[in-house]
């Protein structure tokens, strides 16, 4: 039988035919070893991870190009290993979860994270996996990451995350805490829409995939602009009303072709139209989400549109502190669970895990609607409220308010929605502008007549202006004094 070992703690080194993969530096380092029991949907899966990650759907520019990075990232969890890492245009991002059952029992367990390099020689490995290989891989800070097969054995180099990708699991994490409904696939559903999108002319507007979803019956997908429909097999969705989902990403979508023979079942997690795609895959003892951005000129890496549109309920930074170490001690937890724990309410929860996210600290979990303890950087608890990066967007917002230049016309809130209306002055002179929010604090209705907004069809689509975040601000600190008073 195949084995495979990983150990975490090591020092990046390569040779012809052995793998070191060094971990990032922290204070309790992650550590994980163990054989391996199914080698086939390992290499299946880490193939198909590599399709992600060599994959590019525009034309990149010079600087882009020598920025890239092909860089996974590795983590250590309670219920198994997983992978991560973007494509090479920001815009997708494949995760690979593989379940202890593809392990035999690990002989050491420390939760933790570290980055790899995807190399060439990396995927000739896993691609010389075989059912009857026998094969080793080692993944540690002290010994760093070695696979063995035989007498031949490969090292490599580990590669220091970019900034920019800090910025891009937060805005993909944002993304997927707000999905707001999930849709079940079924392997024919799945490859019924991968063989509509496949094949067709890339010249073509209007390339969309609409989701029309009522309530008891079953989904139904128009691929435009082709008027093909497909009626999908499985049950239909639990949804109250009428919706109608557009997304985009239609060549992304052949990312998960060579994963089709090897699936069970499949889910898609929608945040609504134009707006980013999840697309998790069952296999026997893995799990792949392929993540995929509204279109593919908006990328992950580079956008802060679903964390400035998400959820922005009140939290001090004593709450946020205690937050990280609960997740730390966890590593796995749901939303309730981290509220229970907390004893704070699940709005404030969905506020503190997008938080959590955003400082490269934590990776929502959809299976559980949950948070997974990841962490990129590791942090003294005290320093882990000022480590977030803010947008520029989020900074202007900050000046309006100091500066006193947004008026205030109303407040007020019904049924757990708060809404505001205001003035604001502006660039180009005063706008008018309202916005109404949802518990947790994320927009639920949004209109300012600022340039910013009117260029985004006045949908959020590009995410809310700086008026609009001001505004916010002011009623969420409005609401956070009003509750200290009472």
């Amino acid at each position: 039988m195949p084995q495979l070992t990983m150990t975490y703690d090591g020092v990046s080194r390569a040779t012809d035919a052995e793998i070191d993969l060094a971990g990032l530096a922290m204070p309790a380092p992650g550590a994980f070893s163990a054989m391996i029991a199914r080698p086939q949907i390992f290499r299946v899966a880490m193939l198909a991870l590599g399709d992600i990650v060599h994959s590019n759907f525009e034309v990149l520019d010079k600087e882009e190009w020598r920025a890239r990075v092909l860089d996974p990232v590795v983590g250590i969890h309670p219920d198994g290993v997983s992978f991560e890492a973007f494509s090479q245009d920001g815009s997708a991002l494949g995760w690979v979860h593989f379940a202890n059952t593809v392990f035999e029992e690990p002989d050491v367990r420390r939760g933790g994270c570290t980055s790899i390099d995807y190399s060439d020689k990396l995927e000739k490995c896993f691609r010389a996996i075989a059912p009857a290989s026998r094969m080793r891989l080692r993944i540690g800070s002290a010994e760093g990451v070695r696979l063995e097969q035989g007498k031949k054995t490969h090292h490599e180099k580990k590669i220091d995350l970019p900034d920019g990708w800090l910025r891009g699991f937060g805005e993909l994490h944002a993304g997927l805490l707000q999905a707001s409904v999930t849709v079940p696939l079924s392997k024919a559903d799945l490859f019924n829409i991968l063989r509509a999108v496949k094949g067709r002319a890339p010249g073509m507007r209007g390339r969309g995939v609409v989701f029309d979803i009522q309530p008891g019956e079953r989904v139904v997908v128009h691929v435009e602009p082709w008027d093909t429909i497909i009626r999908l097999q499985s049950p239909p969705p639990d949804v109250d009303e009428p919706i109608s989902y557009k997304i985009y990403g239609r060549r992304r979508l052949s990312l998960l072709e060579n994963l089709i023979p090897h699936v069970d079942s499949a889910r898609l997690h929608l945040c609504g139209s134009s707006r980013p795609s999840y697309w998790e895959l069952m296999m026997p003892g893995a799990r792949m989400i392929l993540a995929m951005s509204s279109w593919t000129a908006r990328k992950f890496t580079k956008s802060f549109t679903e964390s400035l549109r998400g959820a922005a309920a009140p939290i001090d930074d004593a709450t946020l502190q205690r937050a990280a170490a609960f997740l730390a001690d966890a590593e796995l937890v749901s939303l309730d669970e981290l509220a229970e724990g907390l004893g704070i309410s699940a709005d404030q929860a969905k506020g503190v895990a997008l938080a959590l996210c955003r400082q490269g600290l934590a990776i929502a979990e959809p299976e559980s609607r949950g948070l997974r303890w990841r962490p990129l950087r590791y942090l003294p608890f005290a320093e882990v409220c000022g480590a977030g990066e803010l947008s520029s967007r989020e900074e202007n917002a900050a000046g309006l308010l100091e500066a006193g230049k947004l008026e205030v016309l109303s407040s007020v809130e019904r049924e757990g929605l708060r809404m505001a209306s205001a003035r604001c002055e502006g660039s180009a002179g005063i706008y008018d502008l309202k916005l109404t929010l949802n518990p947790d604090g994320s927009f639920a209705a949004a209109e300012c007549a600022c340039k910013w907004m009117t260029k985004n069809r006045n949908d959020l689509r590009g995410g809310p202006c700086k008026h609009l975040l001001a505004l916010r601000s002011h009623v969420l600190n409005r609401a956070t004094e009003e509750n200290r008073h009472a």
